[in-house]
């Protein structure tokens, strides 16, 4: 009765006439057994002029009319999508009882409840929608606690993440089924390509694999780090009168005195698929010198996507120099021909790009692994964050973005790869319009209208 009761207030003050916000009323969702009489209505549109596919739609708690729910309540249903038909025997017996049944008015989409701050309480509720140029959709939050214990329908990851000990050091690795990442060197980014659509990490972090030395279908390790900011690090512009001068984590005065003078990290695993996954690093004791700091980056991969974000969010920033500025880059790509900028966007290319080991123990041409005819990192800044162009010679040569500081004390940017024994993106030109579209969609999230809640 209680539910029920808060179901009734929230549809009084949240029903809501569909002309309202455009989109389009639909028939009730049904699946098998399972025939629920609660939904939210959602109405999402696509601002920008070209279709959007695997497009994150992301639904805060607090902007929830129906937020005291738990993970298995969620059914999310695209009533524009074609619905399963009824297995056959042979596909349940394969499957289980897990197998989705019949189902009328829709096909429900994969979704994901995450837990972000970790106390328990969900936080967002994310999935991802297909969506044509300018068009304005309708999707449905079935809410009601299932009747069994168990839900039917098993979702097939798209991302992955962990944390694992991995050459006597904790690296956390985060990946889609198209490009991988990560952290080698704590808060600059290393980048491994895919030669076929499948995941890496756990293979690689359980039997130690050289990032160099995998099976070829694999992939391998695309990117040398060393001391430059990867495919994607972060940096603050601690002296206005030497632009090309910045301050690093990883390179305190202090980072040859160990943990309790030194920069520490904490690195863990937010979310684990199966549309996303999420990483974060916690950045301790940063003492550069010239200020005090402490920041948590949050690394998100996306399903079907070239590209990871980072949400950098200082905790604790006590600069002193009053003109102290957010900055983040990318390295020049090795081999480096030319380069691409505009706005909060730049973009690497190189060409004839030799892949080999960093190992000290090969000399010559058994280092080299690969030659590649085109290989490309790209770096995004989002608008908001009033990025501006910078590039630095020091550290090999880098692509950054000075930001200045806001009272959010955060900033967000976008880092892509590609290279052409890739999956996609795999001429100099197809990745650039990857980039430029990547960076519009970044800017540009699906515009959620409002929610209404409706019962039968």
């Amino acid at each position: 009765m209680r539910i029920l009761s808060i179901v009734i207030l929230f549809s009084i003050f949240f029903l809501i006439d569909a002309s309202a916000y455009g989109g389009k009323d639909y028939g009730w969702y049904t699946e098998g057994d399972y025939v629920p009489t609660t939904r939210v209505k959602v109405v999402v549109r696509n601002t920008l002029e070209f279709d959007r596919t695997d497009c994150p739609v992301i639904i805060s708690r607090r902007d929830m009319p129906l937020p005291n729910i738990s993970d298995h309540w969620v059914t999310v249903v695209d009533p524009a999508l074609p619905p399963d038909p009824e297995p056959s025997e042979d596909e349940i017996r394969k499957v289980g009882g897990w197998k989705t049944r019949a189902e009328t008015n829709g096909h429900y989409l994969f979704y994901q409840l995450d837990d972000l701050d970790r106390d328990g309480v969900w936080d967002e509720l994310y999935f991802v929608i297909d969506i044509k140029a300018g068009e304005t959709k309708t999707v449905y939050l079935y809410i009601q606690p299932p009747a069994k214990t168990w839900l039917r329908g098993l979702y097939e990851h798209y991302t992955h993440a962990i944390v694992g000990n991995y050459e006597r050091n904790f690296i956390p690795w985060w990946e889609s089924k198209l490009m991988g990442w990560k952290l080698a060197y704590p808060t600059d980014v290393d980048m491994f390509g895919k030669r076929e659509p499948i995941f890496v990490t756990s293979e690689e972090c359980i039997n130690n694999w050289a990032g160099y030395n995998r099976p070829y279908e694999y992939g391998i390790d695309i990117l040398m780090v060393a001391d430059t900011f990867g495919a994607g690090g972060l940096c603050l512009f601690e002296e206005p009168a030497l632009p090309d001068s910045v301050s690093r984590p990883r390179f305190s005065p202090y980072r040859k005195e160990g943990q309790f003078s030194s920069t520490r990290y904490a690195r863990d695993v937010i979310v684990n698929g199966p549309l996303r996954s999420i990483v974060r690093v916690h950045t301790m004791n940063w003492r550069s010198g010239k200020g005090m700091y402490e920041l948590e980056q949050h690394y998100t991969a996306y399903k079907n996507k070239s590209y990871s974000t980072c949400k950098a969010e200082f905790l604790k920033f006590l600069p002193e120099e009053s003109e102290t500025a957010f900055g983040c880059g990318i390295r020049e790509i090795m081999n480096e021909y030319t380069s691409w900028q505009q706005g909060g966007t730049v973009i690497s290319l190189g060409k004839n790009v030799i892949i080999e080991s960093p190992s000290p123990d090969e000399i010559g041409e058994e280092k080299i692994r690969t030659v590649l005819d085109f290989e490309g990192i790209a770096l995004v800044v989002k608008d908001r964050c009033n990025p501006e162009y910078r590039h630095i010679t020091s550290y090999g040569g880098n692509h950054t973005f000075y930001i200045p500081v806001n009272e959010q004390s955060s900033f967000e940017y976008l880092f892509a790869g590609a290279w052409s024994e890739g999956i996609e993106n795999t001429t100099p030109e197809e990745f650039k319009n990857y980039v430029i579209k990547a960076a519009q969609e970044f800017n540009n999230p699906l515009d959620i209208s409002g929610f209404s809640v409706e019962t039968k």
